[in-house]
C-alpha cells in the first residue's frame, strides 16, 4: 500500500504557493503575491523570530546574502 502522506506544496491563505526558505534552526514558508510568512524555529524563545516579524522588510536582503537559502 502507498504511503498516503505525500508532500504537498505549502499554499498561502491568497492562494499561491509559498516558498520555503531555511537558516540556522529556522524554516520561513514566503509568499511572493502578498507578502505573508510564517517563520519556525527549532530555538524555544528564538528572539531572532520576533525581531523578523517586526522587520519583515529585510526577509529579501537576508535571501540576497544567503541567510537563508531555499529548501
Amino acid at each position: 500500500m502507498e504511503n498516503q502522506t505525500e508532500k504537498r506544496e505549502p499554499i498561502c491563505d491568497c492562494g499561491i504557493k509559498t516558498y520555503r526558505y531555511v537558516g540556522y534552526e529556522l524554516s520561513l514558508d514566503l509568499c511572493y503575491k502578498c507578502g505573508k510568512f510564517d517563520a519556525i524555529s527549532k530555538i524555544e524563545n528564538d528572539d531572532f523570530i520576533k525581531f523578523i516579524e517586526e522587520h519583515s522588510e529585510l526577509i529579501p536582503q537576508l535571501i540576497k546574502l544567503k541567510y537563508l537559502i531555499p529548501a
